[in-house]
């Protein structure tokens, strides 16, 4: 906890301001997610953090928002309205637990007409360099919104144009299977209409992360099952790859969509294959049950991930390393993980390998 008097902006008043804005301050506390004040509201106060973090965003209230900055203890936000008395041009929300310090809008005002004019231009200059941070992230995440809203397009022409040929090839599919009784033909019939299947699936799927929202088929997914059918899936492009596959164990039951669940592990299971092109290698999956539900874990002996660009292997667009990656793998296995009421995480085990962890409702 952060006191006030030990706050960046704190410490540039004289000994007499920072009484009377002592005097004045109120302290508040915010549950994680809570909105601290609106976009265009108008401010009333200037706020000053004593421990958590919170995010300045624009935009649509939710998860859909642009985070432009986010601020942490000792720091302080919303002198842009007080000094200028325009309204906020950002929202701010906790991040966690948060708790401020408040200062009011008069207050803080007459403690900066006593102080000397570098104290303004002080503040004034920092206001100036966090305007440029956040116009510069918000045509960032504008331009990268734009292409997602793109790709949406594409995904539903995609969806469109794949709708006849994908039926006539599970109607083939079907008519063989009836025709031909052997085993290996009838497999090889399975194997085709469950690929078409997949194949407009993940079109879907792509359409859904464009558009923000995701409709789930929830049933009870013993993951064994789920498990064998993605080794079964995933037999050919595994045995043309110098990878093994290895389920080390798959305990419990998910509360979960299976095609998006099976797509979670495609695109975190295609990235080890890919970071074990070179050398070969082997990935784990795992599953164990646990408090509340299931965790999966997909693990690799791969070189890992480069410290310098682990922060950023979530966000969209971003890839690394990878011939014809579109940078969007990652980000939409996170995505529809978090649909479930999940969680996504990544872990750089001593040594080598990358890690990732899956927790998941189930029973």
């Amino acid at each position: 906890m952060i006191k006030l008097a030990d706050n960046q902006l704190f410490r540039r008043f004289s000994a007499e301001s920072r009484r009377r804005l002592a005097a004045a301050a109120t302290k508040r506390s915010y549950r994680d997610g809570a909105e601290i004040f609106d976009e265009s509201s108008v401010p009333e106060s200037i706020c000053l953090i004593a421990s958590g973090e919170v995010q300045l965003v624009k935009g649509p209230a939710g998860s859909r928002a642009v985070v432009l900055a986010t601020v942490g203890p000792g720091d302080y936000f919303g002198e842009i309205g007080v000094m200028y008395r325009k309204e906020r041009i950002t929202g701010a929300r906790a991040k966690g637990p948060v708790v401020l310090y408040k200062i009011p809008e008069a207050d803080f005002r007459k403690a900066l007409a006593c102080e000397p004019p570098a104290v303004t231009r002080d503040i004034s200059a920092k206001v100036v360099d966090y305007l440029r941070a956040i116009d510069e992230k918000f045509v960032t995440e504008t331009l990268r919104k734009e292409k997602i809203h793109l790709i949406g397009e594409l995904a539903g022409s995609i969806i469109h144009d794949f709708k006849n040929p994908l039926t006539s090839i599970r109607l083939a599919g079907s008519v063989i299977q009836q025709e031909h009784q052997e085993a290996e033909t009838r497999r090889c019939c399975q194997i085709i209409q469950c690929q078409a299947e997949r194949m407009a699936g993940m079109a879907q799927q792509l359409l859904d992360f464009a558009r923000g929202h995701t409709d789930l088929k929830i049933e009870a997914l013993p993951l064994a099952d789920l498990f064998e059918e993605f080794r079964t899936l995933n037999q050919e492009f595994l045995s043309n790859s110098r990878v093994t596959l290895r389920i080390a164990a798959a305990h419990g039951v998910a509360r979960a969509d299976r095609a998006r669940l099976l797509r979670v592990l495609q695109n975190l299971v295609g990235n080890s294959v890919d970071a074990l092109a070179a050398k070969g290698g082997s990935v784990w999956l795992e599953a164990a049950r646990q408090r509340g539900g299931v965790r999966i874990t997909v693990r690799d002996d791969g070189p890992g991930i480069p410290a310098a660009i682990r922060g950023r292997v979530f966000e969209p667009f971003f890839s690394q390393g990878k011939k014809g990656g579109s940078g969007l793998g990652l980000t939409i296995a996170k995505s529809l993980v978090e649909a479930h009421g999940g969680r996504l995480t990544l872990e750089f085990p001593a040594g080598r390998g990358t890690t990732f962890r899956i927790s998941l409702p189930g029973r």
